[in-house]
């Protein structure tokens, strides 16, 4: 009897005692979670931070402008007001990235034009300007009708199966001459049609005519890049601009526009960085 009155509390002990324990390892599980977590986003977030090697230097500039702020055309150009005024023109830094713009300053001809009044004038006209555009079309529709009749000229050698290799190779080195050879004649057709319209198109220009027999002008009239910058209204105010004008006859400033350096830091967008490089000198 006594030991059937025992049963139930002991029973209900046990149970108390198994609760305890379940409520115990639960506890224990849900911190060691907790602690494995904690350590798993402070593993991530060291994986984020970056090599002092990866993090830019203030003061250092990319490796294309690094030979051209040693060179001595540079060095001594810093202090002129005109040279900072045009690195930090907005339409230079806009033209410098294009192949053409580096060329027309590189060539002797354009310097030599370039301060004459009727010249930068006659850049400024519409007629021109339009003349100019119209050209390179036809220039750009020859050089693909050219470069297709090349192609089509070089597929019917390949489909000879029984010519031998120096033969074919023979034809391949023709056919390139005949397609440099049409395009030269394309190019002076153009030359031709373009002074032409020009001289229709601007004959009671003063400007134009006070050009019409220079050769340094017609020298540009054949030069590719040059008119694809003569289309362009931003290259004109540049060089009529009072700060171009006076350094293009600057023989410092001639000398860096042919450097390759300079022209290939100026077409990857580092006019900015000359210019704070300037001031700084």
């Amino acid at each position: 009897m006594t030991l059937r009155k025992l049963r139930y509390p002991i029973l209900i002990g046990a149970g108390i005692v198994a609760a305890l324990g379940l409520v115990y390892f639960s506890r224990s599980r849900v911190v060691s979670q907790q602690t494995q977590g904690a350590i798993g986003k402070r593993d991530v977030y060291r994986d984020t931070q970056g090599n002092g090697s990866d993090i830019p230097q203030p003061g250092t500039a990319p490796v294309a402008v690094t030979a051209v702020l040693e060179s001595r055309e540079f060095r001594t150009l810093a202090k002129n007001q005109a040279f900072q005024n045009l690195l930090a023109s907005q339409a230079f830094q806009s033209l410098a990235r294009n192949q053409a713009f580096s060329n027309v300053l590189a060539n002797a001809s354009f310097q030599g034009l370039a301060t004459n009044p009727a010249f930068f004038r006659l850049l400024q006209t519409g007629a021109f300007q339009q003349a100019a555009a119209a050209a390179m079309q036809r220039m750009d529709a020859g050089s693909a009708q050219q470069a297709n009749a090349g192609s089509a000229q070089q597929a019917n050698a390949g489909s000879m199966q029984r010519a031998s290799a120096e033969s074919m190779q023979r034809a391949n080195a023709e056919s390139m001459q005949r397609s440099a050879e049409s395009m030269q004649q394309v190019n002076s057709g153009l030359q031709q049609r373009m002074q032409s319209q020009l001289a229709t198109n601007l004959r009671a220009d003063s400007n134009y005519q006070a050009l019409a027999n220079n050769a340094a002008f017609n020298s540009l009239l054949a030069n590719a890049a040059f008119m694809r910058m003569a289309s362009n209204q931003a290259f004109a105010n540049l060089v009529s601009a009072a700060s171009f004008q006076s350094l293009v006859q600057n023989q410092s400033f001639a000398a860096l526009m042919n450097q390759s350096q300079f022209q290939n830091a100026l077409m990857q967008g580092s006019a900015a960085n000359l210019f704070h490089a300037a001031r700084e000198q």
